[in-house]
Formats: structure tokens, C-alpha cells, sequence
């Protein structure tokens, strides 16, 4: 029986949306190794200018970790009883994917806001 509040079906719709849509972009960021061409001006924030190529392989790392998150989270919501030791197992899996997709974003921001040594024409 799903005891789910009634707030928390659009909330689960959404994160499944989000969680659908970041797993293929995570994945095609890890294999182009670049940003798609969209994300310029605005849309790059709180990255720097040294959008490399480990900055998009990390940054899709990171897209990959947190989706992985919503969707286990999307799980325990659903199926696991709260009394459950699944329940605890899987809100550690959360948690840490969580923590590890977070800690990924944020090298990734502070590697893409170092300045580049300048090249040598010689």
C-alpha cells in the first residue's frame, strides 16, 4: 500500500522528469567532453571561462550522480515501507550519491574558474 502524500506526486513526477532528461545530457557531456552550444551567457553560471573538456567530463559525472540520487530516492518514496532496513539502505545510496555528485559539481566549478596559463608563441 503507498501511503504517498498528496504534494508529493507532482514532486515525484518532476524529479523523474529531471532524472530522465540529465542522464542522457550526463552521458553525451562524459563522451563529447564539452558543454552543449546552449549553455553560453546565462546559462553557464557559476561556471568560469575555462570550459575545458575535464570540466565537462565532470560536470556529466556530476549530472549522472545526482540523477542516479532522484531516481533511488523516486524508489524509497515509492516502494521501500519506512520500517524497512531496504529503506535505510537505500536513503544511504541517496544520500551518497548525493553527496558524491555534489562534491563533482563544485570541483568542477572551482577547476573551470582557474585561469589557463598563458601560451607561448614561440
Amino acid at each position: 500500500m503507498l501511503s504517498v502524500v498528496w504534494w508529493s506526486t507532482p514532486a515525484i513526477v518532476l524529479v523523474l522528469i529531471i532524472a530522465t532528461i540529465s542522464v542522457p545530457m550526463g552521458a553525451w557531456m562524459i563522451a563529447k567532453s564539452r558543454l552543449p552550444s546552449w549553455a553560453r551567457g546565462i546559462w553557464k553560471w557559476p561556471m568560469g571561462d575555462n570550459l575545458s573538456a575535464a570540466v565537462a567530463r565532470q560536470l556529466g559525472v556530476a549530472l549522472l550522480l545526482i540523477s542516479a540520487a532522484c531516481l533511488v530516492l523516486v524508489v524509497v518514496v515509492l516502494r521501500v515501507p519506512l520500517h524497512d532496513l531496504g529503506f535505510w539502505v537505500a536513503w544511504a545510496a541517496t544520500v551518497l550519491f548525493l553527496a558524491l555528485g555534489l562534491v563533482v559539481y563544485i570541483r568542477s566549478v572551482v577547476l573551470s574558474r582557474r585561469t589557463q596559463p598563458a601560451r607561448r608563441t614561440s
